[in-house]
């Protein structure tokens, strides 16, 4: 073949292969029997965000979208119902809606019956599990054979599509999900106290998925949540999920970005176990976020977080007795102190009271431990009489402002709230379990006597 014949052959199949993924329009129309304004929405994009679709007076509507790509979209309407399924490129929708029916009565057709039909076998059949009655094996190349089962049973099925667009989408999802369904059997093999990392067959599946295939990119979040868990639990949690990132993504980018989001996650909620976690996640904001104002805050409540961590000293506060008497947090230095923040407006805090008493009872008696009830009540009448009604047999005491600072310096917004004060006046923990969990309180108690 000549250099010209060869230039004129590569020019046709260049044209030929752009006019094959050239877009083509979906069609939606239809009909809304009874309507009378409600807004309709469709989702028509591979981001799945959503636009108003306009109606005509006699409830007609009819929109044209390109799409270069088969994907998940539909139509809903507000307090009318929806519908979600498989959108082919090139394919015309029709729907026929009567609003005048409870619930709303929904007729549709589409002209690929065969792609519909494949798609509601995939997702109600070939790659649906019912966790509630699945009996998970204890070994994953058990799992992975029920999925090579599924996938040989479904084949025909998917040979019958012909579409090629609906073809890529449904050998691209029917991979992604039986992916996250294998790579998630760790959970499984957890619940039932086995270590993913001691079986091999797992790790090899986990160790075989390619996160640079951007198709397999939703699964990132999974994989390092389930690396996470595979390293020394004496690291922190945080820091764990770093060394996850930085082992798993596909790329330094990838690898910023998910780092970024996740102190930012870890900072704002204020899990942050002890100075060095704290430290760590500074230190990578500061080296991944360029906004000086969100470091600034970073850094405030990172130290704040970091003031009430296991080890600090107790911030002091008054508090009053029934009898007015003032008496400070410190002047129980020298005991364990169990503290319950509460109200009596607060249906949650009320509910622990009971399990608040067997926990006082058990160490009524004991001089190194204190178990003491603080009310958060504007209404002192209220406080009073159900104490009075209640007849508690553990210290009660009331916050002069409502609580309101103590929740400052403890970094709190809600109650009911629970703390753990060692004999030496230091915080070990400022959201300490609730006395309904009695024997994770007790045991905390116990070893620090």
């Amino acid at each position: 073949m000549t250099s010209i014949m060869k230039r004129i052959f590569s020019a046709v199949l260049l044209l030929s292969m752009v006019a094959g993924c050239k877009p083509k329009p979906v069609v939606f129309d239809g009909t809304i029997l009874g309507y009378d304004g409600q807004e309709v929405d469709v989702t028509l994009t591979k981001d799945y965000s959503r636009e108003q679709l306009e109606i005509a007076e006699d409830g007609s509507f009819h929109i044209e979208k390109m799409l270069d790509e088969a994907i998940t979209g539909g139509i809903s309407i507000i307090k009318g119902g929806s519908y979600y399924g498989l959108i082919v490129p090139g394919k015309t929708y029709h729907f026929s809606v009567d609003l005048s029916k409870t619930p709303a009565a929904w007729e549709y057709e589409s002209d690929c019956p065969v792609e519909d039909a494949f798609y509601k076998y995939m997702r109600d059949t070939l790659l649906k599990i019912d966790y509630k009655n699945y009996v998970f094996p204890d070994k994953f190349a058990d799992f992975d054979a029920m999925w090579t089962e599924r996938l040989a049973e479904g084949a025909p099925k998917l040979a019958a599509v012909k579409d090629r667009y609906a073809v890529k989408y449904f050998k691209q999802t029917i991979a992604q999900s039986i992916a996250h369904n294998k790579i998630i059997f760790a959970n499984q093999l957890e619940n039932k106290g086995l270590r993913p990392e001691d079986d091999p067959d797992y790790m090899k599946f986990f160790n075989s998925v390619d996160l640079s295939d951007e198709k397999m990119r939703t699964l990132l979040g999974s994989m390092i949540q389930i690396k996470s868990g595979m390293y020394c639990d004496t690291i922190p949690a945080s820091i764990r999920y770093i060394q996850a990132i930085e082992e798993l993504a596909p790329s330094q980018y990838v690898r910023d970005s998910v780092t970024a989001k996740h102190v930012d996650s870890v900072i704002k909620d204020g899990k942050i176990s002890s100075v060095y976690e704290g430290n760590f996640l500074l230190e990578t904001a500061e080296r991944l976020v360029k906004d000086e104002a969100q470091l600034e805050n970073y850094r405030a409540r990172v130290s704040k977080v970091l003031s009430l961590v296991r080890g600090s000293d107790a911030i002091d506060f008054p508090m009053t007795d029934i009898n007015g008497k003032t008496i400070h947090l410190s002047d129980f230095k020298g005991k364990v102190v169990y503290v319950d923040f509460w109200a009596t407006w607060c249906i949650p805090c009320c509910m622990q009271i009971p399990f608040m008493k067997v926990v006082a009872a058990k160490y009524a008696s004991d001089p190194d431990v204190a178990c003491i009830s603080i009310s958060f009540d504007h209404n002192l009448d209220s406080w009073k009489s159900l104490l009075a009604f209640d007849k508690p047999e553990w210290p009660q005491y009331v916050s002069d402002d409502a609580g309101k600072q103590i929740m400052t310096d403890y970094g709190f917004q809600a109650i009911p709230r629970f703390m753990i004060f060692d004999k030496d006046g230091k915080i070990f923990s400022v959201n300490a379990p609730r006395p309904q969990d009695m024997d994770e309180v007790t045991k905390i108690i116990d070893s620090l006597k």
